[in-house]
């Protein structure tokens, strides 16, 4: 879900960024030119707007997920996600921080020619950014927000997002390369699973408890799996 709401957001600020450009510079389009354009103001409103919204799906995803896990009580096995998972969450996350820092340089460009079009995306941007820096902290920190852990009838995960793998339909559980595992449901669907996200100590009692739950679902379970440390 983080990948779409990106893709959305880096193209909707890509095009936010042109017309900004195109209207204040007065450039052309094949002779297009856009600075006559009626409602320009509202539409980069609009565009804010619609940041905005991306931005606050995110943010309701991120503390929905850190609630719910945390209130998780009924796991026959848990553990904190591993320090290099998060490690690598706080990098993603930091590196969204930076291109939102440079969109904003980029809107402070044109403050002083026509500060109507870029101070609504400059606040929306800072805000999102202000989020994003405590979210950051809160992984650093790490805590029960931040586990793996199963029952009888799901996989729970979070790091930047909750991640659920049901056993519901589950037909096969298979293990690449040691860093990946691939839960295998009915229709072709696959799920994708980090092995990184278990820290290396726990992973023997990480596989020894899934194989045990799969083992009663009759799924089946990948050779590689069953001695995966």
């Amino acid at each position: 879900m983080n990948r779409i709401i990106n893709i959305f957001t880096v193209l909707i600020l890509g095009a936010f960024c042109s017309m900004v450009l195109i209207v204040v510079y007065d450039l052309s389009i094949s002779n297009l030119h856009l600075k006559g354009m009626p409602y320009k103001e509202q539409i980069f409103i609009g565009m804010s707007l619609l940041i905005l919204f991306l931005g606050l799906v995110r943010i309701q995803r991120r503390w929905q997920g850190m609630r719910d896990m945390k209130k998780f009580s009924n796991f026959s096995f848990s553990t904190f996600v591993s320090k290099s998972h998060r490690i690598q969450a706080i990098i993603i996350t930091s590196l969204e921080v930076l291109f939102f820092t440079a969109a904003i340089l980029f809107c402070r460009l044109f403050l002083e020619l026509n500060p109507e079009y870029v101070l609504p995306m400059i606040a929306v941007l800072a805000l999102i950014i202000l989020e994003s820096l405590f979210f950051v902290f809160r992984l650093a920190k790490g805590g029960n927000s931040f586990r793996v852990g199963f029952n009888n009838e799901v996989i729970g995960r979070f790091d930047r997002e909750m991640s659920l793998y049901y056993f519901t339909g589950l037909l096969k559980v298979e293990l690449y390369q040691k860093d990946l595992l691939n839960f295998g449901y009915r229709d072709d669907l696959n799920m994708s699973f980090p092995t990184d996200s278990i820290a290396p100590e726990d992973r023997k009692a990480f596989r020894d408890a899934l194989i045990a739950i799969l083992e009663t679902k009759n799924v089946y379970i990948d050779d590689t799996l069953r001695t995966w440390e």
